[in-house]
């Protein structure tokens, strides 16, 4: 089994000396840190909040096209279905390049994130 910890930089030194990283996060300590800090708060709620448009988006698009537009509902499903996927690759595709702008420099990130932000208005 891998050694706990053996992956993070800060603890090199630590395990390096012999010693073990015996630290655990139990459930309590999760909840406590989620709650106490005003950032991880605010992200909770945006994240919530966000979330219901985009799983009302796909119910409503499907039953809009095949009621309102006269697609069928396979081809109704078909589109939500290409529109799911395009998403699930952007968010994979646009946090890889994501990660090489944070590798090349820092600053680039955000730049980055501006950019596809504007790509997709």
């Amino acid at each position: 089994e891998p050694m706990r910890g053996g992956k993070e930089e800060v603890l090199r030194e630590m395990l390096a000396r012999g010693r073990k990283y015996e630290k655990k996060l139990t459930w309590s300590q999760f909840v406590s840190s989620m709650t106490n800090h005003s950032s991880n708060c605010l992200l909770l709620l945006q994240g919530f909040f966000c979330n219901i448009p985009w799983g009302v988006m796909f119910v409503f698009l499907n039953d809009f096209l095949s009621q309102e537009k006269g697609l069928t509902v396979p081809d109704a499903t078909f589109i939500v279905a290409v529109f799911g996927v395009g998403c699930a690759v952007g968010g994979i595709l646009g946090g890889y390049l994501g990660s090489l702008a944070s590798r090349i420099d820092r600053r680039y990130l955000p730049l980055f994130m501006a950019l596809a932000t504007l790509l997709g208005v």
